[in-house]
């Protein structure tokens, strides 16, 4: 196993490791794949802007920069990357997520370089043709497409995502919901916060709901995580403004994921009040640590079906299921067995690895 190698292809984790809070879900969600696999025993790869170093067991390696490749069209140069990074690291076996046409050049140089390629959706339209969110012109979702029938193995996160890979695409997959690593979960009674919401700040998040929510609840205490948004670049301070004056609400602005992880650990409870989501890591995030949600969206049914917390359609329902939670100790604690069971079962890094690893015959 020692001499096992893999290329976690994805620019930023070193972001999440150094603690940037101006990092996306996909970084995180790499980042955690790629410290399993250090856990594991085996040497990992991924890539990097600035100059190679290590952090927790990762080998960052520097993105080719050559004079040639800056007047190249850009999908040239992506594909020069992919050749660099392989034969560099020569790995066993490399890890990719999303939509992109950069499926198309790892398809082909895996194959060059016997590399098993592990393709991670990361969102339910990546495999809905005409809904894959596929950056740059229609010839990138043309590539894209053309990958997805020749990828080895293909991970998907729901039984939504593999019912649509199998009918557009003929192809199976292997079914491993996104994962974290669990927390230690704190003492109910020595909570910082009682309700905590995370999001970057724009419109479809609809912080206002929860600030509506928290002035119905003085006696409570309440906080908010998260940073300005490109699209809607006046929520953000539209936000700090309005809970200056409300004691009881706690502004607190982008943090680093771990410092977040450690916030949402110190809350009894995180609302969600999308308008629509895919699977948030906010949730694996309360989740790890015992914490229930409740949430206007419920990603493959889980927080219904395996009540871990409560789905509410509108403001209403979001405070009557807020102060029901927080009030009736009997099904709080219901809900935190059912997490505990849940997370375990479903999102646990270890036991995603090791399914990985024996679907993919990387593991003896």
């Amino acid at each position: 196993m020692m001499g096992k190698k893999v290329l976690v292809f994805c620019q930023g984790i070193d972001k999440v490791l150094s603690g940037s809070s101006d990092v996306a879900g996909i970084q995180v969600q790499m980042s955690l794949w790629a410290e399993a696999f250090v856990d594991e025993g085996w040497r990992v790869f991924s890539i990097a802007d600035q100059e190679p170093l290590s952090m927790n067991g990762i080998e960052f390696i520097e993105q080719w920069r050559s004079r040639i490749a800056r007047h190249c069209p850009l999908i040239i140069k992506e594909t020069i990357d992919c050749l660099v990074a392989l034969r560099r690291t020569r790995p066993d076996l490399l890890l990719f997520r999303g939509a992109s046409r950069y499926t198309f050049s790892l398809v082909l140089l895996c194959r060059l370089f016997k590399t098993r390629f592990v393709f991670l959706s990361a969102s339910d339209t990546d495999f809905e043709i005409g809904s894959e969110i596929v950056s740059g012109s229609p010839l990138n979702v043309m590539l894209y497409r053309k990958s997805i029938r020749h990828i080895p193995y293909i991970v998907t996160q729901n039984i939504i995502q593999a019912t649509k890979l199998r009918n557009n695409y003929d192809r199976e997959s292997i079914i491993i919901p996104n994962i974290w690593h669990k927390a230690i979960q704190e003492n109910a009674n020595e909570k910082r916060f009682d309700v905590v919401w995370v999001a970057n700040l724009h419109a479809m998040k609809r912080v206002e709901w929860f600030i509506a929510l928290a002035a119905k609840m003085p006696n409570h205490k309440f906080a908010i995580i998260g940073g300005r948004s490109k699209r809607n670049v006046n929520i953000f301070d539209e936000t700090k403004s309005k809970v200056k004056a409300m004691p009881n609400v706690a502004f607190l602005g982008a943090k680093p994921l771990a410092e977040t992880n450690s916030i949402i650990a110190q809350s009894r409870l995180l609302v969600c009040t999308s308008e629509f989501e895919g699977f948030p890591n906010t949730f694996l995030q309360a989740w790890s640590s015992g914490v229930p949600v409740v949430s206007t969206v419920n990603p493959n049914n889980v927080v219904t079906d395996y009540n871990l917390g409560r789905l509410v359609l509108n403001e209403q329902e979001l405070y009557d299921a807020t102060t029901m939670l927080l009030n009736d100790t009997e099904q709080y604690n219901q809900c935190k067995g059912n997490i505990n069971r849940y997370f375990d079962e479903h999102h646990s890094a270890e036991t995603a690895i090791d399914r990985l690893l024996h679907t993919t015959t990387c593991k003896p």
